[in-house]
């Protein structure tokens, strides 16, 4: 009686001290490019096996990181400590990723829409990502996916709401401008210096050195000042596109005023 009381005991020691193991794969693996495998675990070393190869890892606070590299499949198979997991999305080849921008891209120029042009560019990443984890079977799914899994969260995260509200004021402050004739005066102010097309995109490019504190601001506030000015002398609204671009962020970036020196330091 005591042999089975003290086997009935040594079990349940057992059972309760066995290690417990949670994996947690990437939302989106791409092949050819490097990934992460977070394992948590009660063990002090993790032994895993990926593709007939073998590491040991060291867990730090519970949580050991494993760093591998997918090949062309459907799914990711790793075996830890003994025991088979796999990942519950597929993996996207490498080709496919550029499918969506470049989609979006030319859309975009075709159609003249931008917004459209950036959705469908959404639901098609979302439809190779769902073809590529179950088949052609869960590529409808992918249209809910844009509205549970991206945009809802994009526009809960606080650092896009700032953006889009900063933005959004910049854009309200400029038309108003517009309105009041405020920027056609700086426009007439402006086209007293000028005299060639050569002058005006000089005047855009010190224009949008001024305009330092924000590349947001700096887009907004340079390219609609600037646009009747240049469509005056002939020069493309592409042209006038590159020099706003190339004076917005480059300039914010190592501007010591600026609303990006507080994420470059972080």
């Amino acid at each position: 009686m005591k042999a089975l009381l003290s086997g009935v005991f040594l079990f349940i020691s057992l059972i309760s001290y066995s290690s417990t193991v949670s994996v947690t794969f990437p939302k989106l693996m791409v092949s050819h490019i490097e990934q992460e495998i977070s394992v948590q675990t009660t063990d002090s070393i993790v032994f895993i096996k990926f593709q007939e190869h073998i590491t040991q890892v060291k867990p730090k606070n519970g949580i050991a990181t494993f760093t591998f590299t997918p090949a062309n499949s459907r799914k990711v198979q790793v075996e830890i400590n003994g025991e088979n997991y796999i990942s519950p999305n597929g993996v996207v080849p490498i080709a496919w990723s550029i499918l969506p921008p470049l989609l979006a891209i030319i859309l975009a120029l075709l159609f003249k829409e931008v917004v459209f042009s950036l959705l469908l560019g959404i639901f098609i990443g979302t439809a190779v990502m769902a073809y590529f984890s179950g088949g052609l079977t869960e590529v409808p799914t992918a249209f809910f996916g844009i509205i549970t899994e991206y945009l809802l969260p994009a526009a809960m995260d606080e650092g896009h709401m700032s953006v889009i509200l900063f933005s959004t004021l910049i854009g309200g402050i400029v038309a108003v401008i517009s309105k009041n004739g405020g920027m056609a005066g700086v426009v007439e102010r402006i086209a007293k210096k000028v005299s060639s097309s050569r002058s005006a995109q000089w005047a855009t490019y010190l224009l949008g050195i001024g305009i330092f504190f924000d590349d947001y601001a700096n887009t907004l506030v340079v390219g609609n000042t600037m646009r009747p000015l240049t469509d005056r002398m002939k020069i493309s609204r592409e042209k006038l596109a590159y020099l706003v671009d190339s004076t917005a962020a480059p300039v914010a970036a190592i501007g010591f005023i600026s609303t990006w020196i507080g994420a470059e330091l972080g």
